[in-house]
């Protein structure tokens, strides 16, 4: 559905929602719109299709959906790389705290020896991966990330392209960041 008002132009497909964390949206279709920002659901109720403004996000940003293991959904920003979980607002409590946050990578562009960081709020096991946008594995290693400041450096030979630093915690968070490597 395109919208001259919220200037909607292209629909990034996405997932019915599966997951057993939010009940409400079991079965409810998860799209957005590339140019506006808006994420949406449609959902079919008494044969009636119902569409839903759920999020107002950053124009030109969103470009896929995914959905992990527990079947719970995410959206990626190509602006920024970072991969967001996509939760009910209502579950957000404002003094609810991440247990990682902050990504950096430095130098970006690399030659293929860089330094991530990031902060976490708590001792916990913490995956780092590098991987391309097919998803094809080049780094990956599991750390304990200690409360503060993280860091971690990379010596990577592959070939020059765009990857991504992805960092996941041991409740599932995800930061992501890209990085270019020039030889």
């Amino acid at each position: 559905p395109h919208s001259d008002v919220t200037g909607d132009c292209s629909v990034t497909g996405g997932f019915i929602y599966r997951g057993t964390k939010y009940k409400s949206w079991y079965g409810k279709y998860f799209f957005s719109d590339y140019c506006s920002g808006i994420i949406k659901t449609l959902t079919l109720s008494a044969k009636k299709l119902i569409e839903q403004d759920v999020f107002n996000g950053d124009d030109y940003a969103y470009t896929s959906f995914g959905e992990d293991a527990k079947r719970e959904l995410y959206i990626s920003n190509i602006n920024t790389g970072v991969i967001y979980h996509i939760v009910p607002a209502a579950s957000m409590n404002a003094t609810e705290q991440k247990s990682i946050s902050v990504l950096q990578v430095t130098p970006n562009p690399s030659h293929g020896n860089f330094s991530i960081g990031f902060k976490a709020e708590k001792i916990q096991a913490t995956n780092i991966v590098v991987q391309n946008m097919l998803g094809e594995v080049f780094y990956k290693q599991t750390i304990n990330s200690v409360v503060g400041k993280n860091s971690i450096n990379i010596n990577l030979h592959v070939a020059s392209s765009v990857y991504y630093i992805v960092v996941i915690s041991a409740s599932g968070e995800v930061l992501s960041k890209q990085i270019k490597i020039e030889l």
